[in-house]
């Protein structure tokens, strides 16, 4: 899937509901993708990576359909692991 610029990405936050809004920019949400890195024991790069997928799903660019597919290939090659993960 082609990368879609910072701009595009702006457009689609302002056309969320306030509530994906105030989710996407949360401390809480933040704070849960670093709890996940430590948990399955994820470099900090690879929590950039995962919060980056968690934006491009809340966004609609990637469907929440393909998380686990992605977080295996971008996250970790432990197709359980990335399942859990995706779970959560």
């Amino acid at each position: 899937m082609p990368e879609i610029s910072r701009e595009e990405k702006l457009k689609l936050v302002e056309k969320l509901p306030q509530r994906l809004q105030d989710f996407l920019y949360s401390e809480d949400t933040g704070a849960f993708l670093l709890y996940l890195g430590e948990k399955y024991n994820i470099s900090d790069e690879k929590i950039g990576l995962l919060s980056k997928l968690v934006g491009d799903i809340i966004l609609g660019i990637t469907p929440i359909t393909s998380l686990a597919q992605e977080i295996n290939s971008k996250i970790t090659t432990d197709s359980q692991a990335a399942m859990n993960l995706a779970q959560e």
